[in-house]
């Protein structure tokens, strides 16, 4: 193509072909994925257990607010804090029980304007907000929880069951319940069922939250703690009950 510069036609159509050029330059170039075991904002496309996030907490495609904290403490206190932000309209960051324990794009003022705050006070109003799909979210997570009770002879709970509340099992009844459906032989936190376990209840006592249930909603999320999808997991077989849920978010809004 021949330019003539006196034109202004020309010189038009120069100045738009380098402009492309150099936009072309500035684009951003993609970014690899983390390495395995890598602590990062950014979800990798799966969890690994070292990320102490039971919860799928910023586990989806594209996200820079992925939760991963250095301890299983951290990551299930991080969970039921946002269980009591869903639960209590009246919930501040100052008042839970422990220290407020921030993530990526979730620091204290994010915690007090949380669109969701207070709008599910029971497991079922987490449908469609927590989890995609979510329609039967939270049905599904007190199901687990009622086959649990079921083994030492409770009473199951109904669907009005909410999510403050002090816990109804014991650390030894969970973890005994982990090992008889025998997921044991797949779990892969550096703690124990029964220890894990124990950490709900603690975490759940202080900040007012349902820990025995929150463990529930942590074996839907994780695959009994399994983490299926995961590179260390993938030639194992998944429950066909698990479907695996992650919480439901729009990354201009939602935590």
């Amino acid at each position: 193509m021949v330019l003539r510069f006196g034109s202004r036609r020309a010189a038009a159509l120069l100045i738009v072909v380098l402009g492309i050029a150099a936009l072309s330059a500035c684009q951003p170039a993609k970014k690899s994925p983390p390495a395995s075991g890598e602590c990062t904002q950014y979800f990798r496309g799966y969890v690994l257990a070292s990320d102490h996030n039971c919860a799928g907490l910023g586990a989806f495609s594209g996200s820079d607010r992925y939760m991963c904290k250095p301890t299983p403490e951290q990551g299930v206190r991080a969970h039921l804090q946002h269980l009591r932000n869903y639960a209590d309209p009246n919930s501040h960051w100052w008042d839970l029980g422990n220290p407020f324990e921030p993530r990526p794009k979730y620091d204290e003022a994010a915690f007090e304007n949380f669109p969701y705050k207070g709008q599910a006070p029971r497991w079922i109003d987490l449908n469609g907000k927590w989890a995609v799909p979510g329609s039967t979210y939270g049905q599904t997570i007190l199901r687990i929880y009622n086959e649990m009770r079921a083994e030492f002879g409770l009473p199951a709970v109904t669907d009005e069951t909410t999510i403050m509340g002090a816990s109804e099992l014991t650390a030894a009844q969970i973890g005994q319940r982990v090992c008889s459906v025998g997921r044991c032989a797949t779990w892969k936190p550096e703690i124990t069922p029964t220890q894990m376990a124990q950490v709900f209840l603690d975490e759940g006592a202080a900040v007012g939250v349902r820990g025995d249930i929150a463990f529930c909603q942590s074996i839907l999320e994780t695959g009994w703690f399994s983490w299926p999808s995961s590179p260390s997991a993938a030639a194992e077989a998944s429950d066909p009950a698990i479907d695996g849920y992650f919480e439901l978010q729009n990354v201009t809004e939602r935590n």
